[in-house]
């Protein structure tokens, strides 16, 4: 392949004038000085078998050719590498290789391997397939492969998989951690990472793990629908990355409320011409306000919600008119969300006192008027 010396041994009692070459039929070089040779091109051939030919001269004009068979071997060779039948992914280091290698014209010689990309193995037989062992770092891995012909060629070819041992990692949180829902629809988000082969799918149970929905594509935010009746609600979720490797089921809970809090015991209080106080209980804690007017259709002022769940409450009413029928009902919030609104009561405040004095005149007798015990 490429530059080639082609040396002939000729010579004549009088003397070679020359000796011409030639592959085949088309002529490549000739010498008229011993040693009589030429550097051939071999790239001008195709590959295959190809016949060179010498014709020496002597002076006078007589000639003789001889000829030889040769082989063009100008390509290298040709092959494949295949890690693990083509995968995308492992989830070990430990790999095995298909190979092809081929030479059409001088066969193949020898083979060999690289992990790294700067070191090889040394040169080997041919086998068609191979274990290696990869480097221990996740992410994608590259193999090389070099094929040697038996007269030097070499090829290289090359496969890259990705190397991922550790499964997703992350947490769920159910409507934004919230810790109370008044509704079995909740959003689920996930903060899942896998540094290797990448997230592919999930999967949740709602039930502790017995049954578990179908694998699907893998989202940061789904909905999801809790189960049946009040109380503690607990789901799992599972993660899958694209090398098949499972995470850790992944918990939250939430508490699942559905009933409005139950209003009892509204009871007026304290009440003064401008002032009074409402109380009341719940059966669980909650926020409460009351809405209160002077008719029943016009409660147009409103107590704050207290901050605060509680299941003793109360509210004080200021800057009331006295001897007025204040009507009021009271709106309660538990921590789910729900609300119960009472029905309408009243309560009366109470009336300014009397301060002012009788008067009293005398009619008879008249002032200064001389009285005895006989009638007049």
């Amino acid at each position: 392949t490429g530059q080639f010396k082609i040396e002939v041994d000729a010579s004549d009692n009088i003397g070679v004038k020359e000796v011409k070459f030639y592959a085949g039929s088309t002529l490549i070089g000739s010498d008229t000085q011993g040693p009589f040779e030429m550097n051939w091109d071999t790239k001008t051939a195709q590959d295959g078998e190809v016949t060179l030919k010498a014709i020496a001269y002597d002076q006078v004009g007589n000639t003789k050719e001889i000829t030889i068979k040769v082989k063009v071997d100008n390509t290298a060779p040709t092959g494949s590498i295949k890690i693990n039948n083509d995968a995308a992914y492992t989830t070990s280091p430990n790999v095995t290789l298909t190979l092809t290698a081929s030479d059409a014209v001088s066969g193949v010689s020898k083979v060999r391997y690289s992990i790294d990309g700067v070191t090889w193995t040394n040169w080997e037989n041919f086998t068609s397939t191979k274990s290696v062992t990869l480097s221990a770092f996740e992410g994608e891995r590259e193999v090389r492969y070099q094929v040697q012909d038996q007269i030097g060629l070499v090829s290289t070819f090359s496969d890259t998989i990705i190397f991922d041992a550790t499964s997703p990692t992350g947490a769920i949180t159910i409507n934004q951690n919230a810790n109370y829902t008044n509704t079995r629809n909740i959003t689920v988000n996930l903060a899942v990472t896998d540094n290797a082969s990448g997230l592919d799918q999930m999967r949740f149970s709602v039930d502790g793990g017995v049954s578990w929905s179908n694998w699907e594509n893998y989202f940061s935010s789904t909905t999801r629908t809790l189960s049946s009746g009040d109380g503690t609600k607990e789901i799992w979720a599972q993660v899958k990355d694209k090398a098949g490797l499972i995470s850790v089921s992944l918990k939250d809970s939430i508490i699942l409320d559905t009933q409005p809090p139950a209003i009892s015991n509204m009871i007026p209080q304290n009440i003064q011409q401008t002032s009074a106080t409402l109380t009341w209980n719940t059966n669980e804690q909650a926020q409460g306000r009351v809405s209160y007017g002077t008719s029943a259709g016009n409660l147009n002022q409103q107590t704050p919600f207290n901050p605060n769940y509680l299941t003793s409450h109360s509210a004080p009413l200021s800057n009331l008119l006295p001897e007025v029928i204040y009507y009021y009902r009271i709106t309660v919030t538990d921590l789910a969300g729900n609300q119960f609104i009472s029905d309408i009561q009243t309560f009366q405040t109470a009336s300014v006192p009397d301060t002012t004095p009788p008067t009293v005149n005398f009619t008879s007798p008249a002032n200064d008027a001389i009285v005895s015990g006989n009638m007049v």
